[in-house]
């Protein structure tokens, strides 16, 4: 026979896990996105959802060369930052959401068009002539995820990712 604490135990234990995948069900879908800038020249921050690396590795970005001339290039070519001016996506279908950062300024919002599972690329840019600096690569299948990038003492930018449960955090330049 079962005794009565083994029973409460257990409904305890399944209550418990029932509200864990039902707030993790129900969370905010889109990534919510913080970027802090503590440098003296504004960011422009562009996010990217696409369904995975693989997807991500046929996108075509239009930039202008340090000599100005203007040529295509895949996310391949942007992972490393060649400090070309003006990423621009050329191909149709991918969601895409845009911040731009003031010296002195935090911006907080969520990233929309994304779905549960998408890997989210941002491209990183300085200043008004838009120069590339980093390009930053995020997966979570999860909801309830937070993304952060911070520009500090003039130095590249840092980047943390927290999905449900899980921390993750990169460095770059």
């Amino acid at each position: 026979m079962v005794s009565r604490r083994l029973i409460a135990l257990l409904s305890v234990v399944a209550l418990f896990t029932v509200l864990i995948g039902i707030g993790a069900a129900t969370g905010t879908p889109e990534p919510i996105l913080t970027v802090e800038n503590e440098n003296d020249v504004e960011y422009h921050v562009t996010a990217y959802t696409v369904e995975d690396m693989d997807e991500a590795g046929y996108l075509n970005f239009e930039v202008t060369t340090e000599d100005g001339d203007q040529r295509l290039v895949s996310f391949a070519d942007l992972v490393w930052p060649n400090y070309d001016r003006n990423v621009t996506l050329v191909d149709d279908g991918v969601n895409s959401h845009e911040v731009t950062v003031e010296p002195g300024e935090n911006v907080t919002t969520t990233v929309d068009g994304w779905e549960h599972g998408d890997q989210t690329i941002y491209i990183l840019e300085e200043g008004d002539n838009r120069t590339h600096v980093a390009t930053l690569t995020k997966t979570c299948t999860s909801r309830g995820q937070d993304h952060g990038i911070s520009f500090s003492n003039g130095s590249g930018p840092s980047s943390s990712t927290v999905c449900t449960g899980e921390f993750v955090s990169w460095m770059f330049r």
